[in-house]
């Protein structure tokens, strides 16, 4: 269950990011929309940069799980950076 937590607040993260920029997000606005307690939001993560590092993180490891799907280390980093601006 702990997992399915961080997980919903990681991707309720990334669809406020798509409404406004990251600057503008508010910890407030995430518990908001996912349904969760502050309490709980601070307990997976410290802050917001610790959500973004969660998510790069993770799609670096769905990353390396599959070297060969990527022609290239640029192929890879261009995917990181496509992953951040969904």
């Amino acid at each position: 269950m702990s997992g399915f937590t961080k997980e919903i607040i990681a991707k309720t993260f990334t669809e406020l990011l798509d409404e406004k920029p990251m600057s503008k997000i508010t910890v407030k606005d995430i518990v908001e929309r996912c349904g969760v307690n502050r309490n709980t939001f601070y307990y997976h993560f410290k802050d917001i940069p610790d959500v973004v590092e969660f998510i790069l993180k993770k799609k670096w490891d769905e990353i390396l799980e599959h070297p060969q799907d990527r022609a290239s280390i640029l192929e890879c980093m261009e995917e990181m950076i496509d992953s951040g601006e969904k």
